[in-house]
């Protein structure tokens, strides 16, 4: 039986992906699902017997990826199964794909010789979650055809800029002239990339051998080298966040004026009873996907991430005192308070058997596909 703790991950998944647009998690947790969706992650380790033909593949995934970004997850179906199976979702692109065999079962039910192999690999590699995220995709299928054997190879380095909402290109990033000498260098092989904080990397194979450039975002005067274009100008984005920190600590003042003395939600111990929204947690996620409604400024200039407000939950269950303690983008900031301020009337917080004031901190989540 499913416990209310898993009901309530699978609603959050379904609320994700039913409007793609706006989501809201709570206790400053983003949301998570059953079956390998966690903290926005797809996570599939597994091995399965799958027959074709006659003939039974040994299919080895394993998979490491956000799960949030469509352009991201069409990429990747891209690269594992072909462009005519791209789909936002990548999840859904396995399932598509393990769905064209005949049957696919516990490879230790099959009495069978399992002769073939089939093998894909999504790795996140790193990054700056807010900028950018390195990616390996990789997929290997050996198949026998009679006496002979035919093999498929299709690997991939690459960089999501989450900013821009894109898998980068060579000409996303190094200036034309540049892009022209790297792919005449390279020839028809694939063309790897990777980013840090400070360097961008292309690597490609070349008489067997793998040739790696590096290059550097800036010089010690901060600004762009020659190679790079501007679509990649991370400065500006470190600023924006440096923006949002000051804002950030300047709300901690009012914060602690405004609060002071009240008894958190968190702070179990001291109440016999929590707040809650009527009808439950559960109620709360579906009023909140019914409610919020995205910014059109913020979303065209693809503003995303969590605002985080913290509310009082009166004796008689209004809500008061609404503020912002983690902000994200003025016109973000202001949706959260208004919703939050929409919200009905609470179940309060009790102690000693009586009604008290109790502090709320809710995250809400902004999310685009």
């Amino acid at each position: 039986m499913m416990t209310i703790v898993n009901k309530l991950k699978v609603l959050a998944l379904l609320l994700m992906l039913g409007q793609g647009c706006v989501c809201m998690a709570q206790n400053q947790m983003t949301a998570t699902a059953a079956d390998g969706q966690s903290n926005g992650m797809l996570d599939v380790q597994e091995v399965k017997a799958a027959r074709a033909s006659n003939q039974w593949f040994k299919v080895e995934t394993s998979i490491h990826c956000h799960s949030k970004y469509a352009a991201l997850n069409r990429a990747i179906t891209r690269i594992l199964f072909g462009k005519e199976k791209a789909s936002d979702s990548l999840e859904e692109g396995l399932k598509q794909h393990m769905a064209e065999y005949e049957s696919v079962v516990d490879p230790s039910t099959v009495k069978e010789t399992i002769g073939q192999r089939e093998k894909m690999v999504v790795q996140f590699k790193g990054g700056v979650e807010q900028r950018y995220l390195n990616y390996f995709v990789g997929y290997m299928q050996l198949a026998l055809h009679g006496n002979e054997s035919s093999q498929k190879n299709r690997e991939r380095n690459f960089v999501f800029d989450v900013v821009h909402n894109k898998v980068l290109s060579l000409g996303d990033v190094l200036k034309p002239e540049l892009v022209e000498r790297i792919k005449g260098d390279a020839g028809k092989t694939t063309i790897h990339m990777s980013m840090d904080e400070k360097n961008f990397k292309v690597s490609y194979k070349k008489n067997g051998r793998m040739v790696e450039q590096n290059y550097v975002y800036h010089n010690d005067k901060n600004k762009f080298t020659d190679a790079i274009k501007e679509l990649v100008d991370w400065q500006a984005v470190e600023k924006r966040e440096q923006d949002i920190l000051a804002q950030n600590a300047k709300l901690q003042k009012e914060i602690e004026e405004a609060y002071g003395g009240v008894i958190k939600w968190t702070e179990k111990d001291k109440l016999e009873r929590v707040p809650s929204f009527p009808g439950g947690d559960q109620a709360m996620m579906m009023w909140v996907f019914r409610n919020l409604k995205y910014p059109a400024e913020a979303k065209a200039k693809g503003i995303r991430g969590n605002v985080i407000c913290a509310f009082i939950v009166e004796p008689d269950g209004q809500l008061s005192t609404v503020k912002v303690i983690k902000g994200l983008d003025p016109d973000l900031d202001a949706e959260a308070i208004r919703l939050v301020n929409a919200m009905p009337k609470w179940t309060p917080g009790k102690q000693n058997g009586e009604p008290v004031r109790v502090r709320y901190d809710l995250t809400v989540n902004f999310f685009m596909r």
